[in-house]
């Protein structure tokens, strides 16, 4: 099991070195290798931009209604037949 773990662990490191090994370096028409620089810098001295700087022409809130819910307690609001009934156990 170890002995078949390193044979697939070589061939991958082999497959990768062998990649980067016949990768090529871009050439021009003359056959010269192209060297890009490292850092480009692009300098418009005499471009100007004008205009307006635009935004919306309003804003346009949509909230669907709240549901009205009905409360499952039942307040009540008399409660004399009871206090009668407690005064008379009394």
């Amino acid at each position: 099991m170890k002995r078949a773990l390193a044979l697939i662990l070589v061939t991958l490191f082999t497959l990768c070195l062998a990649g980067a090994a016949t990768a090529q370096a871009k050439k021009d028409e003359d056959g010269r290798p192209i060297i890009y620089p490292d850092k480009t810098e692009v300098d418009f001295p005499d471009l100007g931009v004008e205009g307006d700087k635009k935004g919306p022409d309003g804003v346009i809130w949509v909230c669907p209604p709240a549901p009205k819910v009905e409360p499952l307690v039942k307040l009540r609001r008399d409660f004399n037949p009871e206090m009668q009934q407690s005064v008379l156990e009394l």
